[in-house]
C-alpha cells in the first residue's frame, strides 16, 4: 500500500550515494504533477560537490508506527546559499521492508579435499542453488570453476565440520613473499548435514579468544 506525499508534510532526506552523509529534515513547500519543492533547514549546498540534477535522493516519513520511503532525484537545485530543493516527484511511498545482508568475516583453519577422484577439468556451473559462500584463502593450488570440493573446518576439542560444495571462483591470492603464488576460492556451499549448522554459526560468532592459536602458523588451506 503506498502513501502520497502532502504538502507541509516533514519528511527525513538524504541526498546522494554515498555512506557518510547526513540525513536532514525537510518539509513540503509546495509540489505539483511532476515536481515537489522542499524546504530543508540548516542545508548548505557548498558541502556538496555532486550536488547536480540527476542526484538520487531519498525520501522517508512516519505513519503511525509505519516507516515509509520513497526514491527520487533532483531536478534542479534553486542557487548556492538556498534552503530549498527541487525533486521529482514519487508516485508514493512504500512502507519499509526491514530485510538486510549479513556478512561474516573471519578466519578459520580449514582442509579441503577434491571430490571425485582426481582433478579434472570441469565445465563451470553457475545454477544460484548454493546455500551461502565462503573465502578460501592461501590455497596452493588452483581449481577449475565447477570442481566439487569438501571443506572441513577444524573445531577445538570437537568433530569437524564437513561442507560440501564447488569452486565458484578463483583469483590471486595477493600476498606476498612466499605466499605470492597462492589462490583465493570462492567457495560455492552445496551440503551441510544438519547438526553441523550450529556449529558452524557458533564458530562464525565465537569470541576471538576461542579461536584455534593454529591460525597463525602458515598451515596450507587456511580459510577466511
Amino acid at each position: 500500500m503506498e502513501a502520497r506525499i502532502e504538502v507541509d508534510q516533514v519528511l527525513d532526506i538524504t541526498i546522494g550515494g554515498r555512506t557518510d552523509n547526513k540525513v536532514f529534515r525537510a518539509q513540503v513547500a509546495r509540489m505539483n504533477g511532476k515536481e515537489i519543492v522542499l524546504h530543508v533547514p540548516g542545508f548548505d549546498p557548498l558541502h556538496f560537490v555532486d550536488l547536480l540534477k540527476g542526484t538520487e535522493v531519498v525520501l522517508r516519513a512516519s505513519r503511525g508506527e509505519e516507516r515509509m520511503i520513497a526514491r527520487s532525484k533532483m531536478t534542479r537545485h534553486f542557487k548556492n546559499t538556498s534552503p530549498y530543493l527541487l525533486v521529482r516527484r514519487p508516485d508514493g511511498m512504500r512502507p519499509i521492508r526491514r530485510t538486510a545482508v549479513a556478512v561474516f568475516s573471519r578466519k578459520l583453519d580449514i582442509e579441503y579435499a577434491p571430490l571425485e577422484g582426481h582433478m579434472l577439468r570441469r565445465s563451470a556451473r553457475n545454477d544460484g542453488s548454493s546455500l551461502g559462500t565462503i573465502v578460501l584463502r592461501s590455497v596452493p593450488e588452483p581449481f577449475d570453476v565447477g570442481t566439487p570440493l569438501e571443506v572441513r573446518v577444524r573445531r577445538a576439542g570437537g568433530a569437524p565440520v564437513i561442507l560440501e560444495g564447488h569452486v565458484a571462483g578463483i583469483s590471486t591470492d595477493g600476498l606476498s613473499g612466499r605466499d605470492e603464488a597462492r589462490y583465493e576460492i570462492l567457495y560455492a556451499i552445496d551440503k551441510i548435514a544438519e547438526e553441523h549448522v550450529a556449529a558452524l554459526f557458533g564458530m562464525l560468532i565465537s569470541p576471538p579468544e576461542e579461536r584455534s592459536e593454529s591460525d597463525s602458523n602458515g598451515d596450507e588451506g587456511r580459510g577466511l
